[in-house]
């Protein structure tokens, strides 16, 4: 199992981060990396605005054990997208990351999850090991490793609702 949280918010550090370390399971935060100490301002209207962590955030979450990837740069969606505006959000993000001192990184999650046959390419192109949609679903062997399913679980998915998600993934 690897969790996974999408934009970096500042909340992963107070949260996520100690509960994940305690129990031992692996996770990676991807962020946006040209709005680091922004919002989530690409969130629909009736979404709470949430702070992304800034430069030093991401430093002490990837001291925390939680592993940094990629969300591109600015989170536009990217199907569609020219070449060179394809090239900057997927590259640059990761020039980005390594600029900050946080290496490379191995994974790229999708914003809102879409993907298309260049955004992977140009992942893969990249140096990206894997990225990530949200396509519901559990990840296995034979699948394309630049279009991996995840369960999305969201900020009110708790109890029944949480554990119907996870036995819907399966199937």
């Amino acid at each position: 199992m690897l969790v996974t949280f999408d934009d970096c918010t500042v909340d992963l550090l107070d949260t996520a981060a100690p509960l994940l370390r305690e129990a031992g399971i692996p996770a990676v935060a991807f962020a946006v990396t040209r709005l680091l100490g922004g919002t989530n301002e690409w969130s629909r209207k009736e979404a709470p605005r949430l702070r992304l962590l800034d430069r030093d955030g991401l430093h002490r979450l990837a001291e925390s054990g939680i592993a940094v990837g990629s969300h591109t740069q600015t989170h536009r969606r990217l199907p569609g997208l020219d070449a060179g505006d394809l090239e900057r959000e997927v590259v640059g993000s990761a020039d980005d990351l390594a600029e900050l001192g946080l290496g490379r990184p191995a994974l790229i999650a999708y914003p809102h999850g879409e993907h298309d046959a260049a955004a992977r390419a140009v992942s893969r192109d990249a140096g990206y090991v894997a990225g990530l949609a949200v396509q519901l679903g559990i990840a296995c062997r034979e699948d394309d490793r630049f279009a991996l399913p995840r369960i999305e679980i969201l900020r009110d998915d708790a109890g029944w609702r949480f554990l119907l998600k996870v036995a819907r993934a399966g199937r």
